[in-house]
């Protein structure tokens, strides 16, 4: 896997944790203990090229020379919007369907599952306002929070519906199965504990 990937997902972890309504200290409750996590449950595709993970980076650097650092519900808005599923500012659900059939080719069992989860993500989604909590002050968004949010949802939706034939048989995944039924975000359950984020 490139190294973009997972720096990408932590990144999106960080914000779906502090901006969660559970308020800055939500990491706490949502960090995992177990020995394994949503990945070992259920290994999820990813649904956008590394291309695409490290074109919207790229667009979205963490220490610009001038202006402010990196806004992560920009990345996702980069990333949904580049993959066709977020197009003049509203969610695009055959646009994102159509982009992530490829990527489902050898995981033919995630394709129904996938396309469920998209059409579901899409009846619960709204636009929140663009001021948002992040890390207990308020931030103004130059752009939607709606495709992290999204994104989050079907990731979730996947993984309650996770295939029989990949779903992982450990007994901790009750666990992770408690966090999200907790309403703990997705990424958030993507690693062990909260350490912190590496910066790069």
């Amino acid at each position: 896997m490139s190294p973009y990937v997972p720096l990408i997902l932590n990144a999106l972890l960080g914000a779906l944790v502090l901006g969660h309504p559970g308020g800055p200290d939500h990491h706490k409750k949502c960090a995992l203990n177990s020995t394994v996590t949503v990945k070992d449950c259920c290994n999820i595709p990813k649904l956008a090229t590394e291309e695409v993970f490290k074109k919207c980076k790229a667009e979205n650097p963490r220490n610009p020379a001038n202006g402010p650092g990196r806004h992560v519900p920009c990345l996702a808005n980069c990333i949904l919007t580049a993959v066709g599923g977020f197009t003049n500012g509203k969610l695009d659900t055959d646009g994102f369907k159509k982009s992530v059939k490829p990527l489902l080719q050898d995981n033919a069992a995630f394709e129904p599952v996938v396309e469920a989860a998209i059409d579901t993500c899409f009846t619960k989604s709204s636009e929140p306002p663009k001021k948002t909590m992040y890390g207990g002050g308020n931030t103004d968004l130059p752009c939607s929070a709606v495709p992290m949010s999204f994104v989050n949802c079907v990731y979730t939706e996947v993984f309650k519906n996770c295939p029989a034939t990949v779903k992982g048989q450990q007994k901790e995944c009750a666990a992770v199965n408690a966090k999200l039924k907790e309403g703990c975000p997705y990424f958030a359950l993507y690693k062990h504990g909260h350490k912190g984020r590496k910066q790069n």
